[in-house]
């Protein structure tokens, strides 16, 4: 992640303190183009800000496999699916609603570039009975 040195400005940081982050970062993405992102109002909060740092730092490493980068969230949808449970039972068990779920296999199939719904379950079955 790249910083325009114009227009980056920061202030004393410390456990309670928020950080001055840039207006506009620059960031490359996996096919090597950068994509220029600005943000609003330019302050977060120093937890926020190292959550920022390690997601970027996350989707820059290419090494890893797929499912090596699915958050702890994603893997758990992703192992109920692979023992058999529709979304909806998925969302009884998670607290959340049947449309949230749909929208993280809808991702799961992005990540994993898996073309339909039966991919994703086929996968699904595979990774559980491979990884317990």
């Amino acid at each position: 992640m790249k910083f325009n040195e114009s227009e980056e400005s920061s202030r004393p940081t410390g456990e309670n303190s928020r950080t001055k982050v840039p207006n506009v970062v620059t960031r490359s993405t996996a096919d090597g183009k950068d994509r220029r992102c600005r943000l609003i109002n330019g302050y977060v909060g120093a937890a926020i800000t190292q959550r920022i740092v390690n997601q970027a730092l996350r989707s820059v490493d290419e090494s890893k496999s797929p499912m090596e980068r699915l958050s702890d969230r994603k893997l758990e949808i992703f192992r109920m699916i692979g023992e058999g449970l529709t979304s909806g039972a998925i969302a009884n068990r998670l607290l959340l609603s049947s449309h949230t779920i749909d929208t993280h296999r809808e991702n799961l199939k992005r990540k994993l570039e898996l073309k339909n719904s039966g991919e994703l379950s086929r996968a699904a079955v595979q990774w559980v009975l491979e990884n317990g």
